[in-house]
Parts: C-alpha cells; structure tokens; sequence
C-alpha cells in the first residue's frame, strides 16, 4: 500500500510542480536524457590521501549550473536523486568487485545545516547510496566554519582554509572502504583533508566522487 501512496504522491507533484530540462526546457526531467549525455564530462584526478577523484560533469556547462544551484539553494531532492543517477553511472564501475564501500557525505558545521536547513552533499550521497545499493553513514563532522573555498583565490589559502576542519564522527566503526561525496569541487582541498582524517582513522581505500568540477 506504501508503494501505490508514493506512486500516488509522486505523480501529484509532478501534476502541480512539473519539471523542465535546466538544458532544454523539455518537460519531464531536470536534464533530459539528451541535454544529460551533452553536459557529461566525467574526470579522475589522483590526491594525496584517496584513490582517486571523479566528477561527472563542468560547472560551467550553464544546465548542469543550473541543476547544481537548485540542489544547493532549495533543497530539491528529485533534483538530487537526478544527479545521484548520474553520479552512480560514472562510479558504479569502480565499485563491482572487491570491497564494498560505505557511502559518506563532506559534512557541515551543525550551525550551517540548522540555518541552511539541509546539506547537499548529504542529500546526493543518500540518493547514490540508494541508487548503488550501500549504506551511508555519516562518518565526519565539521567542527568549525570556513570561507567557501570558491572565494578564496590563493592555493595556500585554500589550503590553510580546510586545515583541520573535520573531526571523525563519534561511534565511528572503522570500514575498509569509503566513498565520500561532495556537490562541487573546487580544488579538491575540502575532498583531500576529508580523506586524510578518514585514512588516519584507518580507513585503507577512499575515492572521492563529485557531480562537478
């Protein structure tokens, strides 16, 4: 019965709140199937401390600007699940043999999340835990504030800025494998020194996965 009221519920709002390609304005999906395969542009980089980092997409593509603005100021979570979606097509590759991992989000300061009234991050990193079948867990907390590293042009500072910022999460069980998610990344400063306090807790594979760079 649960099922028949979600479905119920779902095709009820998309009656009163219908969605636009952010691409195309086709009416359906935030980015169509085909305005999807124009702004895909997925991207590995090597970091200090994890595996690897891979984003799907530009953040300069105007659609998946869009999107990612939507996410972030409204807190939409079919926009999130969309994005997930995407998310999982470029990781799931890398997750099908081996370890499996445990689904964690760039946390923020509980002040932040209690103005903002949610996190991103946190939002995309259920809907891919979901879309992947793993868990998510909440392994680390932000014990401090800090500039948003997009307004902070020097490297250094950038890196300064992320210094120590995050603190492992308490009754944290250590697993042997994490990926951690963020929305946007800018330098990979935040993704690293989140890795790096994951990898000293003894966490031994990270990957970091973003929906843009």
């Amino acid at each position: 019965m649960s099922i028949l009221i979600h479905k119920a519920w779902a095709f009820l709002a998309e009656i009163i709140f219908p969605r636009f390609c952010f691409g195309c304005s086709k009416r359906g999906k935030y980015l169509c199937a085909i305005c999807r395969r124009d702004v895909l542009e997925p991207d590995i980089e090597y970091p200090k401390n994890a595996e690897f980092t891979i984003t799907s997409s530009s953040y300069r593509h105007p659609a998946m600007k869009k999107a990612l603005r939507k996410l972030k100021y409204d807190s939409a979570s079919d926009v999130a699940y969309e994005l997930a979606e995407i998310m999982a097509k470029d990781l799931g590759p890398y997750l099908k043999y081996g370890l499996v991992p445990i689904i964690t989000a760039i946390p923020m300061t509980d002040g932040r999340k209690k103005v903002r009234g949610f996190n991103q991050a946190e939002l995309l990193a259920k809907h891919l835990a979901k879309n992947l079948a793993f868990e998510c867990l909440p392994m680390l907390e932000k014990i401090r504030e800090t500039k948003p590293q997009a307004e902070i042009k020097d490297r250094e500072e950038r890196l300064e800025n992320t210094k120590g910022v995050f603190k492992i999460a308490e009754n944290f069980s250590v697993p042997q494998f994490v990926v951690v998610v963020d929305d946007i990344i800018t330098t990979g400063a935040t993704m690293n020194e989140a890795a790096r306090v994951l990898k000293k807790s003894g966490v031994k594979k990270i990957i970091c996965a973003a929906v843009a760079r």
